[in-house]
């Protein structure tokens, strides 16, 4: 990587080069299938992606220039899953504090239904396992609505009762 923080544009940047490198001179398709490869994408998928074959991707690869670049890109990768991944956390945050909010001030604008739904959409994401878990591996929440007293009991607090 060059010190600016760019990915190498030459080989000549890279310490341990031989003078048949295959990417003497990096062009859009090596930075195009170094991206793809950093993204996680097979070798052979993306060769065909890029108009390669399999085999002259596998002799980049064996370049210590092209894996520069392809480490390069991985770090992009990593950069922008974890930003986004902070992005949705702070949403996901945000919409349960007004969720939050306006069941304190209108509990009794909610369904039934709309509370297991909600019930259902957490536990989903959050503690239970996932819908295609094995049976008997995870946790299994039964929620049951009862009716409220329509008048709460009164109590009495003058001291000495």
């Amino acid at each position: 990587m060059a010190e600016d923080g760019t990915p190498p544009s030459s080989p000549t940047e890279s310490l341990a080069l031989s003078p048949a490198s295959v990417t003497d001179r990096l062009r859009a398709r090596h930075h195009q299938l170094a991206r793809y490869i950093a993204e996680g994408k097979a070798i052979r998928e993306a060769a065909f992606i890029v108009g390669y074959a399999p085999q002259t991707v596998s002799s980049y690869m064996s370049d210590p220039a092209f894996r520069e670049l392809v480490d390069y890109y991985k770090a992009q990768v990593n950069h922008e899953y974890l930003d986004m991944h902070h992005k949705l956390g702070s949403l996901a945050a945000t919409a349960v504090d007004i969720l939050h909010e306006r069941l304190e001030e209108r509990p009794t604008a909610f369904t039934n239904n709309e509370l297991r739904q909600i019930i259902n959409d957490a536990c989903d994401r959050s503690v239970a396992p996932s819908k295609g878990a094995a049976a008997g591996s995870g946790v299994s929440i039964n929620v049951r609505f009862v009716k409220a007293d329509p008048q709460p009991p009164v109590i009495d607090v003058t001291p000495g009762h």
